[in-house]
């Protein structure tokens, strides 16, 4: 057998390839392996510059959905309270909270819900309406003492249909109102963001507005050239609004000076603000 015979015999499967011309081995062609499941790194950059600018166009407008969801929330809000203060009626009719509570004692004639007048000469409350009567009842104390203690309250007596019976707004639904150190949910204090006594102690009830914040009622206090000190009131009830500090959290709409009456929308910035006698003169604000 000759020895090139020989040395192809020996070469099979698993053995080397025989010499070639110059003493090289015979290489076998490779089929292309077949691709996994897997991107290229081309490819995922060019996915995730996808995804980015996909986040920048939907996250905003997520951000736009979750404001106006607020703001919507909010909107309802003042319309339920206003609802309750004053029924489907305007300031010529009989209010609905003035209709079941002695006027004479609670509301200074104003249908509004005011704190009783013991709670004002004792220095307990401000002069001014709060929304916590809403909730419960405001107290007159009969016996001639500062004593929270013997503050008595005014039952609906269904005879005379004079008292309060309340609640005109559901209970859950509230907050706290907070005293003037407490920290809000944009991090400044309640004093800070203007929600001072004039619109409830701490502790009281109040509506909770679309972003956490108590919604407050404000009674305009201006100075009315050649008007009486009646007329000057009256005009004052006629401007009365609710008002929620806005995404922002901060009460901005003003409640005195020349524009006290009605004020602008740059004054109000963010506020939202409901009057319950009147159209909002400023509507719509740009």
């Amino acid at each position: 057998m000759s020895a090139t015979h020989s040395s192809a015999q020996q070469a099979g499967p698993g053995m080397p390839c025989p010499p070639r011309r110059g003493g090289r081995q015979l290489r076998r062609a490779r089929a292309p392996l077949p691709r996994c499941g897997g991107l290229t790194l081309i490819e995922l950059v060019v996915v995730l510059t996808i995804l980015v600018a996909l986040s920048s166009i939907v996250i905003p407008l997520f951000g736009q959905q979750a404001r106006e969801a607020s703001g919507d929330a909010t909107r309802a809000t003042l319309a339920r309270v206003a609802q309750a203060i004053v029924g489907t009626g305007g300031y010529a009719e009989a209010m609905r909270y003035a209709r079941d509570s002695d006027d004479a004692i609670y509301g200074a004639g104003t249908g509004l819900p005011w704190p009783g007048a013991d709670d004002v000469v004792a220095g307990r409350r401000a002069n001014h309406p709060q929304l916590d009567f809403l909730f419960r009842a405001p107290v007159d104390d009969d016996k001639g003492t500062a004593d929270p203690a013997d503050d008595d309250l005014l039952p609906y007596d269904p005879v005379t249909k004079i008292g309060w019976r309340g609640p005109w707004l559901d209970v859950t639904t509230a907050t706290a109102y907070p005293a003037a150190a407490d920290e809000m949910v944009n991090g400044e204090t309640a004093s800070a963001n203007g929600f001072d006594a004039t619109y409830g102690v701490a502790g009281d009830l109040a509506p909770l507005d679309g972003w956490g914040n108590p919604v407050v009622i404000q009674l305009p206090d201006v100075t009315i050239s050649g008007a009486t000190a009646d007329e000057e009131f009256q005009e004052e009830v006629r401007h009365v609004r609710l008002i929620s500090a806005g995404p922002d959290g901060v009460l901005d709409t003003p409640a005195t000076g020349a524009t006290g009456l009605t004020p602008t929308c740059a004054q109000k910035d963010d506020d939202l603000v409901l009057y319950l006698y009147r159209e909002d003169p400023n509507l719509p604000c740009p």
